[in-house]
């Protein structure tokens, strides 16, 4: 089992997909991906709104606002960060 914690740009689907296609072949096929996610704030430089980034709101590098739907950049770069395997 490997656990990770990922910034809330990351789906815990697209990591799981990404970690089957990458171990195959390796050590660590068939183990487990246990992925905590995490939260963090945004404040739209639009209407002035705080909000919670969630994957649904970014796309790449750009978020967009849920309540008046200004683009503007991802609040701090993504984070994947080991926590610990077993």
């Amino acid at each position: 089992e490997v656990r990770i914690q990922a910034g809330p740009t990351f789906t815990p689907e697209a990591l799981t997909q990404a970690y089957e296609i990458l171990t195959t072949g390796t050590r660590l096929e068939g183990s487990s991906l246990v992925v905590e996610a995490s939260s963090e704030e945004a404040i739209c430089h639009a209407c002035h709104k705080w909000w919670t980034v969630t994957p649904s709101n970014c796309i790449g590098a750009v978020c967009v606002c849920p309540f008046c739907g200004a683009p503007g950049p991802v609040p701090r770069a993504p984070v994947v960060e080991l926590l610990g395997t077993s």
